[in-house]
């Protein structure tokens, strides 16, 4: 700076604006929010109940559900989960807690057992956006893999 007193104000303003910038982001209810939807989302899922589990998905949510059950729509995934997962995996689901969940702007990561849980902030609503390292391959955890997969032998270490 060259100790010019007019652009001292300019300074100001902007170092203001830029600190106030990552106000709701960080707040506790924010954080609250995305952890509300996560566990009613996963509710929701340990009932088979579709007509809540997905308007708690972006569209791109449930056809990655969609997908990965290979079903139609993703009330019917949902029940499909639902169905594959057994008593046991059903009573593993209902007991996931919420781990560390992270705010950035209009993106929240909601950590879960086997992965993250990606959410978008649309329309003033936290909704589930990417599934991809919850529905994980292999030994399945509370999310089984798809029917008829068949898992990849692990990489050689010798």
């Amino acid at each position: 700076m060259d100790g010019n007193p007019r652009r001292w104000p300019i300074v100001v303003c902007a170092v203001i604006l830029v600190g106030c910038a990552s106000g709701p982001a960080d707040q506790p209810e924010t954080v609250g929010a995305v952890s509300e939807t996560v566990t009613t989302w996963l509710t929701a899922l340990s009932a088979g109940d579709g007509e809540r589990a997905c308007p708690l998905m972006t569209e791109a949510a449930r056809a990655q559900l969609a997908s990965h059950q290979r079903a139609p729509v993703c009330a019917e995934a949902v029940r499909s989960l639902s169905a594959a997962l057994g008593p046991v995996g059903l009573d593993q689901l209902r007991r996931v807690s919420v781990g560390p969940v992270t705010v950035n702007g209009s993106e929240a990561k909601a950590t879960v057992p086997g992965g993250t849980l990606t959410l978008r902030l649309r329309d003033g609503r936290w909704l589930i956006d990417d599934l991809a390292t919850t529905l994980r391959t292999g030994s399945g955890g509370a999310f089984p893999p798809p029917t008829g997969f068949v898992p990849t032998p692990p990489p050689s270490t010798g």
